[in-house]
């Protein structure tokens, strides 16, 4: 069953950062290597959660992954936001980590 999905802009600092949301509930970030439309486990936690998937590729041009987390969760005014960290293998993760680093 396809989700709700809402594709919006948030300003971080001096980068803006595309991202999709969907759901209701608790707030749930989920970091995955690839932006793309909704997909199964971005629609199955979304009827759990109220899922923020944002565009990674921002992050880079942001002062650091830290800060940008930072910037994302209090410029979508989450309160304590779970995050997951979603890949389909452990080279995908390890690629996708040493990419938020640069």
């Amino acid at each position: 069953m396809a989700v709700a999905t809402v594709e919006a802009l948030v300003q971080i600092g001096a980068v803006e950062t595309r991202y999709q949301r969907a759901g209701q509930g608790t707030p749930l970030i989920l970091l995955r290597a690839e932006y793309a439309g909704a997909d199964p486990l971005f629609e199955r936690l979304a009827t759990e959660f109220k899922v923020i998937a944002p565009e990674l590729s921002s992050c880079r041009a942001a002062s650091g992954f830290e800060d940008w987390l930072r910037g994302l969760i209090d410029g979508l005014g989450l309160d304590q936001p779970r995050v997951v960290v979603a890949a389909e293998s452990v080279q995908e993760l390890w690629d996708l980590m040493d990419g938020l680093r640069d």
